[in-house]
């Protein structure tokens, strides 16, 4: 009977043992991750060998086992690992390292990748300078920054004023394309539009960091040579930009000037806009034909016919050949900056009411609040008008009425509203903002005349919004895009080509002269033409852009 009992009692343990055991191994499975690592962030970002670097993120697993870091193409040792853990990893930085990415590598996959700098190899600025009278900079500061940063140069030969010198940056990377670490021909200069430069003697030079800089060499462009090249870290932005896609153009438009009646010695001045250099639009040549007498104002050109002739035909062709590339940000909505810098010359000129952009008119600004209900990052704030517009308009290539406000009120807008009305509701809320104008590529070399916008995250830069294209409208063969809301909130591809960012505002060159502003054309600008009293009647037709070749 003793026996009996033992047998059952023996027969029922194993259960329970085996099920204890499949309980340990949903544990120890719960404790383990099946996701690659995530890294978030590491410090320092710029630092020395020999130093300690912690690494935070997610999923490195509770142990190292077979996982590492690998910094700048180096493993370090076993040795050299001080902690390990889930959520964060310290490690000592390899003696020989250089510059260059930083990534977690488990049985899982391999994280992302954050830039580190090796502090000894940041190149060190000579006192000399190389040839008299050509610029030189001694000093920096600060070394590190966000974009937007006011940075000091000082040093040698930058010239009493600036005049048409210039302060270039290292430019944005484009993904997929290798360049060379210190290549001078490429470069993004700091930006007149944006009003980055605040102050330059011939010893010091006061700039801000231009939207589409990354890390690299500044250095300084006078008429007497280019100085030497200093450092600049830029580190600690809110999210990325990333460059893709290179579609090369080549394109032609032209202005003819024709039934001329004038006197003697009338004067006729055209401002021409052309293609914008920005960070997405690259490797810009052009040919002008008659040769401008102003190349470059604010992106115009100017033009002048003296003594113009009744009965004669004038001409302007420009041809530009290009770079254009897509263009995407990647943006996290908390660590977005709430606060901006209110006395900065880009915030006041980028959220002041205009007649075009009435901001501060009472419907839109009201429309603007209840659209952003309760949040409070601006990235997110241009996000709830963009959805909001996108919702309440209809695409109509001929919309009622003229102004923005009647786009508003009868609910249809082309692209040119959508542009204006977004510029204008985000304005409202205090976020700068600007509409850009140009083309759109479409179809077989087709190309129409396009309006998108702008919007400036403080410590980050230009984001671009496309309301229009967001909202789907069937505007011909355009490249197929999968989510059009989400993607042109933050993103624009090849077929956008930039003639101007912004309302240029063009001074008249004589009181009693005779204005022309064009409505709705490849540039927002307030002037386009302007005659001289002799200059008695005239027509100007401004053509439309031929797209020229592709490749």
């Amino acid at each position: 009977m003793n026996i009996l009992v033992r047998s059952i009692r023996h027969r029922a343990t194993i259960p329970t043992i085996l099920f204890a055991g499949l309980v340990c191994l949903l544990v120890l499975s719960l404790n383990r991750s099946d996701k690659p690592p995530r890294l978030e962030s590491i410090a320092p970002e710029i630092g020395s060998p020999g130093g300690v670097m912690v690494l935070r993120g997610r999923y490195f697993g509770r142990d190292k086992r077979s996982s590492s870091v690998i910094i700048a193409g180096k493993r370090p040792t076993t040795s050299s690992y001080l902690e390990w853990g889930d959520t964060q990893i310290s490690v000592q930085i390899p003696a020989d390292v250089g510059s260059g990415m930083v990534n977690v590598t488990t049985r899982l996959g391999i994280s992302g990748g954050i830039l580190f700098t090796n502090a000894n190899r940041i190149p060190v600025v000579l006192s000399e300078t190389t040839n008299p009278g050509e610029p030189h900079i001694e000093k920096l500061a600060p070394k590190t920054g966000v974009i937007g940063t006011p940075v000091t140069l000082t040093g040698l030969n930058f010239g009493l004023s600036r005049g048409g010198s210039r302060v270039l940056f290292a430019p944005l990377a484009v993904a997929g394309e290798i360049s060379a670490e210190d290549d001078s021909t490429e470069y993004v200069p700091a930006s007149e539009i944006d009003s980055d430069y605040e102050s330059w003697t011939d010893q010091s030079i006061r700039v801000r960091v231009p939207d589409g800089a990354t890390s690299g060499n500044i250095r300084v462009e006078t008429d007497r040579g280019i100085s030497n090249s200093v450092y600049f870290e830029i580190a600690g932005l809110p999210g990325t930009k990333v460059l893709s896609q290179k579609r090369g153009y080549q394109i032609l438009f032209s202005i003819e000037i024709s039934n001329v009646r004038a006197e003697p010695n009338a004067l006729l001045d055209i401002w021409v806009p052309g293609v914008l250099s920005a960070p997405e639009q690259r490797n810009i040549e052009h040919v002008k034909i008659p040769e401008p007498l102003w190349t470059d104002y604010f992106g115009l050109s100017r033009y002048q016919f003296q003594n113009i002739q009744s009965g004669l035909l004038y001409r302007i062709n420009q041809t530009y050949w290009l770079d254009r590339y897509a263009i995407e940000t990647n943006i996290s909505a908390g660590k977005v900056a709430r606060a901006y810098d209110t006395e900065r010359k880009l915030y006041k000129s980028f959220t002041v009411p205009t007649p075009l952009m009435p901001s501060d008119d009472e419907s839109i600004s009201s429309a603007a609040w209840s659209a952003i209900g309760r949040e409070r990052s601006p990235f997110l704030r241009a996000r709830a008008i963009y959805l909001f517009l996108i919702k309440k308009l209809v695409y109509d290539e001929k919309p009622k009425g003229e102004a923005i406000l009647e786009n508003f009120i009868a609910a249809s807008a082309d692209s040119y509203g959508y542009s204006l009305l977004f510029c204008t509701m985000v304005r409202a809320i205090g976020i700068p903002a600007r509409p850009v104008a140009g083309f759109i590529i479409y179809g077989d070399r087709k190309a129409k005349i396009h309006y998108w916008a702008e919007f400036y995250i403080e410590g980050f830069g230009w984001v671009p919004v496309d309301p229009t294209l967001g909202d789907s409208p069937d505007i011909g063969a355009y490249p197929n895009i999968e989510d059009p809301a989400e993607y042109f909130f933050g993103g624009l591809g090849t077929q956008h080509l930039a003639f101007t960012k912004g309302v240029i505002d063009v001074k008249p060159l004589s009181s009693d002269s005779k204005i022309v502003q064009h409505k709705k054309t490849y540039s927002l600008q307030t002037i386009h033409e302007e005659g001289s009293s002799g200059l008695r009647s005239y027509s100007s037709e401004w053509g439309d852009l031929q797209v020229i070749d592709l490749w």
